[in-house]
């Protein structure tokens, strides 16, 4: 009975506390002290001058044991990539902001433009809106999450950029062309949208047959892009994405709609493929990827690798 116990009081001492409710409240006065302490580095662009900035977001980082790197795009200009390992079932997410802001003028300002100041209740200075105050609030969500010791399904990439007021070009231009697998996040991909040109066959088949998409599969006409305006393109997209993730889609799949002419061309969802075909030439799906340049080969790539890191082997 003695070893029982012992044993048991071991396990319970090494058993990992109860997960607490972060004290948002103090996480709230936290992270207003940082964006004041923040919003005091000046970093008008042009002509930018991140750099600074960058660091400053690395060592409040590292005080909770947070790696970050820096990758300086210029002289006196750098970006900043910290990220928190997920368990890998879920895809990361990018929590994106900008370090630079646009000039200021002292004069049009209650408080001087780099004070930081505190003041009722708000933090005052260039960039507490666009896009320091932005920034620091995803700051402040990684401290909740590491300080709670729990891993999140997905990893949480945290990405600070210079040189979004001017162009982006050493900034966001410059991680995507030099280092866009360490903030490749997840996401969907949307394929232009394909009409199926089918009034030749109205009298004999009506809807999108078999028959159509078998034996006369050459002899159709596909219109991608379909001649939609945004608009429409964009309300396709949303109920694509969210029949995608209703029916607990993976990697790629189809979704048809049919647009009721008489109806303000109204969507009507069809079905969804989660299997669609990747025929060469004749597949829906890859002659949509082709419209914007993805070719074949590449397609199929891209699916195998979303499966692959989807199963945690890469």
């Amino acid at each position: 009975m003695r070893t029982f116990l012992s044993a048991l009081a071991i396990v319970a001492a090494l058993a990992p506390p109860l997960l607490a409710e972060p004290d948002w409240k103090a996480l709230t006065d936290e992270t207003a002290q940082i964006l004041s302490a923040y919003a005091k580095i000046d970093t008008t662009n042009p002509p930018g001058n991140e750099l600074p900035a960058a660091e400053f977001l690395q060592a409040t980082l590292a005080k909770d044991g947070i790696e970050s790197k820096l990758y300086p795009s210029a002289p006196g200009r750098a970006n900043l990539v910290a990220r928190i390992k997920g368990t890998g079932k879920a895809q990361p997410i990018l929590l994106l902001h900008h370090m630079d802001v646009v000039p200021a003028q002292a004069s049009d300002w209650s408080f001087p433009p780099f004070s930081g100041a505190i003041e009722d209740g708000f933090v005052y200075g260039r960039g507490t809106l666009d896009d320091k105050g932005g920034g620091v609030v995803q700051l402040g969500a990684l401290l909740a999450r590491v300080r709670e010791h729990k891993r999140c399904a997905r990893d949480l990439i945290f990405l600070a950029v210079a040189d979004e007021e001017v162009g982006g070009a050493e900034g966001a231009i410059f991680m995507v062309k030099n280092h866009l697998d360490d903030i490749r996040a997840g996401g969907l991909l949307f394929l232009p949208p394909m009409e199926v040109d089918l009034k030749p066959y109205e009298a004999s088949d009506g809807v999108y047959t078999n028959r159509l998409k078998t034996e006369l599969a050459h002899d159709l006409t596909y219109l991608c892009p379909a001649p939609l305006d945004p608009n429409q393109v964009e309300e396709l997209n949303w109920l694509t994405a969210a029949v995608f993730r209703v029916c607990g889609c993976y990697d790629a799949s189809r979704v048809d709609f049919r647009l009721d002419e008489n109806d303000n061309f109204k969507p009507y969802i069809l079905e969804i493929n989660p299997l669609p075909g990747l025929a060469p030439k004749i597949s829906d799906l890859v002659i949509e990827a082709n419209a914007i340049n993805i070719g074949h080969t590449e397609l199929v790539n891209r699916i195998l690798d979303a499966a692959i890191r989807r199963h945690g082997l890469r």
